[in-house]
């Protein structure tokens, strides 16, 4: 593997998989967005490494963002290699401030953000080391925000903690396979690094920090250590463009007090930028789709043979199952299975199909939606937790989830209900509630591109809450995927804008491009939404 950034970014360039800028490039907004514009090429672009950032350090961006790079990330020629390795393992120092090159990535965030931390935590009972990657925000020289939910183990550790100050250790950069551990749904229990290990075929070489009572592997690029004050009130954190696509609003979190920051001479400051699909965490999840299939199968779901997390769905919203049935039910109870499944607990949306098809193949899955799926009677609600991105739960983090059984029916389960004759297609995106041509409508704001299926996929699985916003009109499912006003019928919360870049920044990033080295001019993707940006 490699034993460095630098040893991987010289390996990207090696393979043409990676462009170098000399131009000088602001990492407030403008290197954000052109990522924004590289990452949403075919293939997902090429990795960025700007040279010139106004400060002492280089920035790398997009570092994992196609299928090849994840890869060479991982040390993999293939993800069918790890299934092998997954079967047999379920069974067995400087005081520098303010010179890193910080993202400020979209024009109403909270400030800069650093986006690929590795954070280090400890359980104060057992001892057992987590490693996370919760988004920190610069409030100062020495402090920023942690910002880790009520779910994640960084927080239950700090939560366990009788310490007034929780040690925290932040690493940034080192081998990329770190990056990827650190997103990984491991079960609690499983040390990060132990996956890291596997992965790349060599045990990590951890040393101790600093100033902190934890261990970070000897190749970081960057080591930022520092606790969490017990006794000190949450700070205000956010707002910031988030994988979803949409800014999570400002919260209260936990401050991060610094006491040491030291780095290699040689040292390059890796960040990721999120947003509107698809980014760099595509292939990110990409890796975890086919990575953790095989655990999934051999501890909770038998009889799934495939799962698919389409890009649109950033993640958690929309899933794909494709399962080996052969009793009624079948495909509500992996429904279920899947929504009690580590990270499967945040999804909303689920497809399930046992017909011999790729279930990547959007044409033969509505073909199979046409033909099994009758919504009145294989439409299945439920409620569990949410993602707390997820900005139009009916509370935060906590909300409705619903099955579209797309399997053969068994005898037992055809009942009577019919299929709808005046339904026209499987999945049908419209602005009006009165043009219904689908099994299952759609409805979006009159702003919204119609025409373009990525994003209406999108804003289906981000702006709907599956039991609030559906209803059922002349035997079709119709589902409202507008955006909700607060005080209008009951909804109780502010809602986010959408995660787009300035005129400003667009218009000088438009000016810069001749001299970035990149080739023909790449249109802004914020454009696509012409309506919001002016």
């Amino acid at each position: 593997m490699y034993s460095s950034l630098k040893e991987f970014v010289n390996f990207l360039e090696s393979k043409g998989e990676l462009e170098r800028i000399s131009e000088f490039t602001d990492p407030v907004l403008e290197i954000a967005e052109i990522t924004d514009r590289v990452s949403k090429q075919p293939g997902g672009g090429k990795a960025l490494l700007f040279e010139n950032t106004g400060t002492p350090y280089p920035v790398l961006t997009n570092m994992m963002g196609s299928e090849s790079r994840i890869k060479y990330a991982l040390g993999l020629e293939s993800f069918d290699e790890v299934s092998d390795i997954f079967h047999n393992l379920m069974g067995e120092v400087m005081q520098e401030r303010n010179r890193l090159p910080v993202l400020k990535c979209w024009p109403e965030d909270g400030g800069r953000f650093v986006t690929l931390p590795l954070v280090h935590t400890k359980d104060p009972e057992t001892g057992a080391r987590n490693l996370g990657m919760y988004r920190m925000q610069v409030f100062t020289g020495d402090s920023t925000g942690m910002h880790w939910h009520r779910h994640k183990t960084g927080a239950r550790h700090f939560a366990k903690s009788e310490d007034n100050r929780f040690p925290v250790v932040v690493a940034l950069g080192g081998d990329p396979v770190y990056t990827y551990a650190a997103t990984a749904p491991l079960p609690d229990g499983i040390d990060e690094y132990l996956l890291a290990g596997f992965l790349r075929k060599k045990a990590v070489s951890l040393v101790d920090c600093l100033t902190q009572p934890l261990q970070v592997p000897a190749d970081c690029d960057f080591v930022i250590e520092g606790f969490v004050n017990k006794n000190e009130l949450p700070v205000t954190e956010g707002p910031f463009g988030d994988h979803t696509g949409f800014y999570s609003l400002a919260d209260l979190y936990p401050k991060f007090h610094i006491t040491c920051i030291s780095h290699r001479k040689d040292a390059i400051y890796p960040a990721t930028l999120v947003g509107i699909p698809p980014q760099e965490d595509k292939y990110i999840a990409l890796a975890t789709e086919k990575i953790f299939l095989e655990p999934i199968k051999l501890t909770m779901v038998p009889e799934l043979t495939d799962l698919y997390l389409p890009e649109e769905g950033v993640g958690h919203n929309i899933a794909i199952v494709k399962i080996d049935k052969s009793y009624p039910g079948q495909g509500i109870k992996v429904a279920h299975s899947l929504w009690g499944a580590g990270q499967m607990m945040f999804n909303k949306i689920i497809i399930v199909t046992d017909e011999n098809i790729d279930i990547r193949d959007r044409k033969a899955l509505m073909s199979v939606i046409s033909k099994n799926y009758i919504p009145k009677r294989d439409t299945h609600f439920s409620r569990g937790p949410l993602d707390v991105l997820d900005h139009c739960a009916p509370q935060c983090g906590y909300g409705g989830k619903i099955l579209i059984d797309a399997t053969i029916k068994l005898p037992e389960e055809e009942g009577t209900a019919t299929t709808p004759a005046h339904a026209e297609k499987a999945i049908h995106f419209t602005h009006s509630p009165e043009d219904l041509k689908g099994l299952i409508n759609v409805i979006l704001d009159d702003a919204e591109p119609l025409e373009d299926t990525y994003a209406s996929l999108w804003l289906w699985g981000s702006n709907c809450d599956p039991i609030r916003d559906s209803s059922f009109k002349d035997g079709l499912l119709v589902m409202d995927s507008k955006i909700k006003h607060k005080g209008v019928n009951g909804f109780t919360r502010d809602w986010p804008g959408k995660a787009l870049s300035s005129v400003e920044t667009i218009e000088a990033v438009d000016r810069k491009w001749e001299s970035l080295g990149l080739g023909e001019l790449i249109p802004s993707p914020s454009r696509k939404f012409s309506k919001e940006l002016k």
